[in-house]
């Protein structure tokens, strides 16, 4: 049996919602990605995995400072200290926009550290691991600038260079599966959108155009044993009871309330014999995520912040970046902000994201189109059409307004 780690999308950088730690100088969302990242290094050593694989962004930009370099740096020697080879591959977020420029995981292949293979272009690795050997396959996030070097691309539409860029993806999955010793596990570590998968909110959001994504059958080739991927940061299984599974971990950490009920964790793959091939079962681990909970209160008729207050003591927030949005209406808006981040503070949260009133007003209804040159009778009937809670009435109206007319002639 062969076992690994399997994980993805750790974006170290990410400060929304933190702030300075004097103690240490980092940022105090960075150091909740870091320590996520740590706790899996830990789980790693405690299993005694025998490889370690990364399915790409490991930073949230692919012009990191040094001091994020550090903090993934170091994570990854510990695994390479405890020698468990790791292989990384290139996500989106590490590779430059400009081609020839160098990714953000190169160093790592650049120094040569012992046990890393870096995946910054597609091609197939044999890795030795304690437990035997394992073919890699990697493929990095299909890059635009690594098209348009090439003449032949550059007279596409964006909408053609997609679509190409898919075509020879897929092909050159395909070729490598072709190339595959049967006798040996093998796993394709793919940074790339699969049609089908389900987005966080967060990655809904930020979406602009179209990236190239491939069909969930291009990738499920049975000459893998398993599939591991990286971009889209829901956990999720693709070809679930299927062969190959079909992974996304998800990312390892929550960056925004896009993500706020999701489970954030990394895969521990089991590789094992069966019959004349290999299978692979897996299993979900979470990691201590920072909690973010959206308190929603509808107000009603009672006093907003009584409302407000009475709902944040029957949830569980300490530790958790917490928003309220308290539903009013018109003209009770008002609240004891000093009141709510008091209870806030007793509860023990990390931090207020904001505190939002919903107003709901009244909908305002057209005006009936009444001119001068309409009889008393018609205009009063518009009039009731666009006031509906008077059409019990409208008989009524009429022959007291008819009555009226008579009486003023």
């Amino acid at each position: 049996m062969i076992k690994f780690v399997h994980f993805a999308d750790v974006h170290i950088g990410v400060e929304t919602y933190g702030r300075p730690n004097p103690e240490t100088g980092l940022n105090t969302r960075v150091e909740d990605f870091v320590r996520c990242l740590s706790f899996l290094v830990d789980r790693a050593i405690e299993e005694d995995v025998d490889l370690a694989v990364f399915s790409g962004d490991a930073y949230h930009s692919s012009s990191p400072s040094p001091t994020y370099q550090r903090e993934f740096a170091g994570q990854i020697r510990r695994l390479s200290r405890a020698g468990i080879p790791v292989v990384l591959v290139a996500g989106n977020h590490d590779t430059p926009g400009t081609f020839g420029r160098a990714s953000s995981i190169d160093i790592f292949g650049t120094l040569e550290v012992e046990n890393t293979y870096v995946f910054t272009r597609p091609r197939l690795e044999v890795v030795e691991t304690k437990s035997g050997p394992v073919q890699v396959v990697g493929m990095p996030w299909p890059s635009r600038s690594w098209m348009l070097a090439r003449e032949e691309y550059r007279k596409l539409s964006d909408e053609e260079l997609v679509e190409r860029m898919e075509e020879v993806y897929a092909r050159l999955v395909e070729g490598f599966a072709e190339k595959l010793d049967v006798e040996l596990p093998s796993v394709l570590v793919a940074h790339v959108m699969v049609r089908g998968a389900g987005l966080s909110g967060s990655e809904r959001a930020s979406v602009v155009g179209r990236d190239p994504s491939l069909l969930p059958s291009a990738l499920a080739n049975p000459a893998f044993t398993y599939v591991a991927l990286g971009h889209v940061h829901r956990h999720q299984d693709l070809n679930r009871g299927g062969r190959p599974p079909l992974v996304y971990p998800g990312s390892l950490e929550r960056i925004n309330f896009g993500e706020e009920g999701e489970a954030k964790g990394f895969c521990l793959v089991r590789l094992e014999r069966e019959g004349g091939g290999w299978k692979a079962d897996y299993e979900f681990s979470e990691v201590p995520a920072r909690s973010f909970v959206t308190v929603d209160v509808d107000v009603g008729d009672s006093d907003p912040t009584d409302a407000i207050v009475d709902a944040l003591r029957e949830r569980e927030l300490e530790g958790a970046v917490v928003r309220v949005i308290y539903h009013v209406k018109e003209g009770k808006a008002l609240v004891d902000l000093g009141r709510v981040h008091k209870i806030l503070r007793d509860k023990g949260i990390w931090k207020v994201a904001g505190i939002i009133p919903q107003v709901d007003r009244p909908e305002k209804r057209p005006r009936a189109q009444i001119s001068e040159e309409l009889d008393l009778r018609e205009a009063l009937k518009r009039y009731i059409e666009g006031n509906p809670e008077l059409k019990p009435l409208e008989e009524e109206l009429i022959r007291y307004a008819l009555k009226l007319e008579r009486e003023l002639e």
